[in-house]
């Protein structure tokens, strides 16, 4: 009887390097001409990029709202940063002012 052949592994594998993309965005102030807001709670912005949701800190209800707030987004496990750069260019990433309930 003859005897199987061992079968030769290959000392070549191929590796992913999977990295870590963070997006850093930076919110300085939010100006909107003629408005009113008709509250005078506090108020703060809340940011959604990619399923993440930010929020900047309270502050008094009247224009132009001087937030300079940064705000970091952390993205693991990223196989290509291109591919979080393209979702950032296709998907909305909603701003949006909340009052603060009574």
């Amino acid at each position: 009887m003859k005897e199987p052949t061992p079968v030769k592994l290959s000392s070549c594998k191929s590796y992913q390097k999977i990295l870590k993309c963070t997006v850093y965005l930076d919110i300085h102030s939010i100006t909107c001409p003629g408005a009113l807001l008709t509250r005078s709670e506090d108020i703060y912005l809340s940011v959604c990029v990619m399923g993440q949701y930010r929020k900047t800190h309270c502050m008094p209800a009247i224009f132009p709202l001087l937030f300079n707030h940064k705000m970091v987004f952390t993205f693991p496990g990223v196989v290509d940063p291109a591919d979080v750069s393209e979702q950032l260019e296709c998907k909305w990433a909603p701003l949006v002012l909340k009052h603060l309930p009574y």
